[in-house]
């Protein structure tokens, strides 16, 4: 029998070729819906923000936007960490670390305000 015609074992057979392409459809779908509940939640506390806000009483409740913000921390947060891990199962994470963008965050608004950030 010629190497061409020999079946492997299941145990050293490759996947199927689609299967890869599934994957990154199942994924792709889960970082959707994950990216969609959190932009969902984040507009949705904005808003109750935006409407409270416009309240004479609001401004004597500074624990209610500390609590908003702490939520929108919070959201954010998850979202990015099951994303990021959901690109990690799948070898397509950005690996780039975020704190670049923060070190380049003073040189970008000192010409804005005459001065840096401290």
């Amino acid at each position: 029998m010629s190497a061409i015609n020999s079946k492997q074992t299941p145990s050293t057979s490759r996947p199927e070729p689609g299967a890869d392409v599934q994957t990154f459809k199942q994924t792709i779908t889960q970082i959707d819906q994950t990216s969609q509940e959190a932009f969902d939640l984040i507009e949705l506390i904005s808003d109750l923000l935006i409407c409270a806000s416009e309240s004479t009483k609001f401004h004597t409740n500074p624990r209610l936007l500390r609590n908003a913000l702490q939520a929108i921390h919070s959201i954010a947060v998850d979202a990015q960490n099951t994303i990021n891990c959901l690109a990690e199962d799948v070898g397509c994470n950005y690996s780039e670390s975020s704190h670049l963008v923060f070190d380049r965050f003073p040189q970008a608004v000192e010409p804005l305000t005459g001065r840096g950030v401290e």
